[in-house]
């Protein structure tokens, strides 16, 4: 189920409170690079993970031809982070995502890093331009990806609430499956679903009753578009973070649990 933090009584309250309380760092840890740069233009979604007592953000980077690829920062603190001066994954050559690479998440398992995304072969003049597939890449190091060879692992379906592009993925591993959470588009609003595997590459599978999160309603500050889910494991519920809209109000993050 999903709903606000009034669980009285269900033990959860304490867990849950703990995440609705927040305090800015007050001042960018990653910002634009130089003009020219790979970066010059816009930095966001990033996607954070440890390794070896190092910190190492991912994140999109767009330049002014809106051609988008994904940078990382790394360093021994998260208020600290030194900008690699390349990207580390690209837009291809040809195919469906020659145009851009966007909205990194990397998932650990059993000795590799893999690092999820989506992309698009659409070369609008326009960020994240549609329609976008989510695919794969893998690495030992964090810095050399290799793109896997069967991407896309995972399309818009042919009709309804994922059928206009797929957004940014989440991947978490529970009793020997995998899941990959992600935002879609029907060309008007935003939902949040999943997909599982066997395996981190796939073969991936759509859940039947997708979408299993929903826009809110009329008038509600996420009534229009959610996505990017970001999902950790608390005592015995998952818990959600997730961005939402309305047509009318700015962007804002929300939370959702699931018992």
């Amino acid at each position: 189920v999903t709903g606000s933090i009034t669980l009285a009584g269900s033990g959860l309250e304490d867990i849950l409170r703990d995440f609705t309380s927040w305090t800015t760092n007050g001042t960018p840890v990653i910002s634009t690079g130089a003009p020219g740069a790979f970066d010059d233009t816009r930095v966001e979604e990033p996607s954070a993970i440890q390794k070896g007592g190092k910190a190492f953000v991912f994140y999109v980077a767009w330049k002014s031809s809106y051609a988008g690829s994904i940078g990382v920062a790394s360093g021994e603190s998260l208020a600290s982070l030194t900008k690699n001066p390349t990207p580390v994954l690209t837009a291809s050559g040809s195919g469906w995502d020659k145009a851009y690479v966007s909205g990194p998440r990397v998932f650990y398992d059993n000795g590799i890093y893999y690092l999820y995304y989506f992309g698009s072969a659409n070369s609008a003049p326009e960020f994240e331009a549609a329609p976008s597939s989510l695919g794969v890449a893998t690495s030992t190091d964090l810095i050399h990806w290799t793109k896997y060879a069967s991407n896309p692992i995972l399309t818009p379906g042919s009709t309804g609430w994922d059928s206009h592009t797929l957004y940014r993925p989440f991947v978490l591993k529970w009793q020997r499956t995998f899941y990959l959470f992600y935002n879609a588009s029907d060309g008007r609003n935003e939902r949040i679903g999943y997909a599982t595997a066997p395996t981190p590459l796939g073969p991936w599978t759509k859940y039947k009753s997708n979408p299993v999160m929903d826009i809110g309603s009329a008038g509600a500050w996420d009534s229009q578009r959610i996505g990017d889910p970001w999902i950790i494991r608390v005592s015995n519920a998952w818990v959600m973070f997730y961005y939402g809209g309305s047509h009318s109000g700015s962007p804002s993050m929300g939370l959702a649990y699931s018992t």
